[in-house]
């Protein structure tokens, strides 16, 4: 077991070297790119990938009808862009690729989903004591897959548990001057689809969105926590930014052998703070390979990551308008058409085959129960709250597995592995390699042990920010 860098002194030398050298790099970097080229690039991506498999892609659909009777074709991008590109029948608005970075992007738009009001007690919480207490939060957004209908007659029920809260809500939403506002996917011609969330018609005010589910975990309760998920956007506001990452684990020596040294190199572009983009970091993923294996568990996910769970997570407001995409229309059938709704899994690896990088992870905070709904302050603890849905624990009727089918689905129709999450430790004393992976000697850091919130890591050069101690000078910390 070995760590490194071995000190912040080391750091601090190395760092007034590198962010020199760093500022040319991101100068240089293309910041937009238009649809048709960054189309061309996945293709071009994918294309070569088949090369590599040798293999002809099926006609037909695989199908499994042990878990689900729906399944992506392996390869099937490449028809999917190719016939977008030729494609003159069907106009939509042209989009264009986010910045690789945001750094003077101050205020942000928070966005919840629903389709009924029974975590709505926890939600209401949150939004008063959390959501509309933040001063970077100019905008917040309910995505509502059901009847406007169903959500007046909770307000008119005053022994439903929700009544208050569902109250509150339209009151805001009619005021032209709150924070809060109701998109009704069904008077937009939207079904009841998790994707909504992602619609370009909700048409938030900024750049950055931040997503949470409406049952939370709300664990950003400390100003400082969504702080530095913030901070690492704006130096890498064209990846996904997260803090729930999902590994998929292969068994095959080929896969494990190329995603081993991928995630190398990725490490060392993170120390080095490259952001020029290794052509090579995509691992291909043939037909004849063994399916991975979705691992749901949160232990030791910073490194290896390719899949970002909604709630904590942060995008770029450009992203809205590729998830849409016509050309992406099969790959969103298969989210809305499979048991498990796998909407995280295509938005994670889109938004990875669109930038060329993997999606960034910024600390969380432990479970530690909850509080007046949403959290317990000083309890060490690690009792896992049964107000938020877990299902995969549980293993309930085959969910796991279900989940295993669509990862291997999805990752199989994109033709490549995209290149994986690193910690946040990454790029700070508190790397360290166990002998088989890297990990974080440290699961719950201090704001003080973030590259990128310090003037030791390189990262933090990366954009112009203010100190985000107190006046007072007392440590805060997760």
């Amino acid at each position: 077991m070995y760590y490194f860098p071995v000190s912040i002194h080391d750091i601090q030398k190395q760092s007034k070297l590198e962010n020199t050298l760093t500022r040319s790099k991101v100068s240089s970097y293309a910041s937009k790119k238009d649809e048709r080229s960054v189309l061309l690039s996945m293709l071009k991506r994918a294309e070569k990938s088949k090369t590599l498999c040798k293999f002809i892609i099926s006609q037909h659909r695989l199908v499994n009808n042990t878990l689900n009777d729906v399944q992506l074709k392996p390869g099937g991008m490449v028809d999917a862009i190719r016939q977008w590109i030729h494609s003159t029948n069907e106009q939509h608005q042209v989009c264009h690729m986010p910045p690789a970075k945001s750094c003077h992007t101050k205020t942000y738009t928070i966005i919840v989903m629903a389709h009924n009001t029974d975590r709505f007690k926890k939600l209401g919480i949150a939004l008063k004591e959390v959501f509309l207490k933040w001063k970077g939060a100019t905008e917040i957004i309910l995505v509502w897959n059901a009847k406007r209908s169903d959500l007046l007659k909770k307000s008119t029920n005053s022994t439903d548990n929700s009544y208050s809260v569902v109250k509150d809500m339209l009151q805001w939403n009619v005021n032209p001057t709150h924070l809060f506002r109701i998109f009704y996917s069904f008077e937009h011609g939207l079904t009841n689809n998790l994707l909504n969330r992602y619609h370009p018609l909700i048409s938030p005010r900024n750049e950055m969105l931040v997503y949470f589910d409406d049952d939370g975990p709300f664990y950003t309760t400390s100003k400082l926590i969504i702080k530095s998920g913030i901070e690492l956007w704006k130096r890498n506001s064209n990846v996904q930014v997260g803090n729930y990452g999902r590994r998929v684990a292969f068994t095959d020596e080929r896969i494990t052998t190329q995603l081993d040294s991928v995630l190398e190199k990725t490490v060392q572009q993170a120390i080095t703070n490259d952001m020029k983009q290794n052509k090579d970091n995509f691992v291909p993923f043939c037909r004849n390979d063994n399916d991975g294996e979705y691992e749901y568990l949160d232990q030791k996910a910073d490194f290896g990551s390719h899949i970002i769970l909604p709630t904590g997570s942060i995008i770029h407001r450009n992203y809205l308008c590729f998830i849409w995409n016509p050309a992406f229309k099969e790959a969103r059938e298969f989210v809305s058409e499979h048991i498990t709704k796998p909407d995280d899994m295509f938005v994670s690896l889109l938004i990875a085959h669109l930038s060329g990088r993997g999606p960034k992870l910024y600390p969380r905070k432990k479970y530690v129960g909850y509080v007046k709904g949403i959290n317990a302050s000083s309890s060490t603890s690690n009792i896992v709250s049964n107000n938020h849905r877990r299902l995969l624990w549980e293993n309930t009727e085959g969910w796991f597995q279900a989940r295993t089918d669509a990862a291997n689905s999805l990752m199989r129709y994109f033709n490549s592995i995209p290149p994986p999450s690193v910690g946040w430790c990454v790029g700070s004393p508190y790397l360290f390699h166990n002998g088989s992976r890297f990990e974080c000697s440290v699961d719950y850091p201090k704001m003080e042990m973030l590259p990128w919130m310090n003037d030791w890591g390189s990262s933090y050069h990366q954009c112009p920010k203010k100190k985000w101690k107190k006046k007072n000078k007392s440590t805060q910390h997760r």
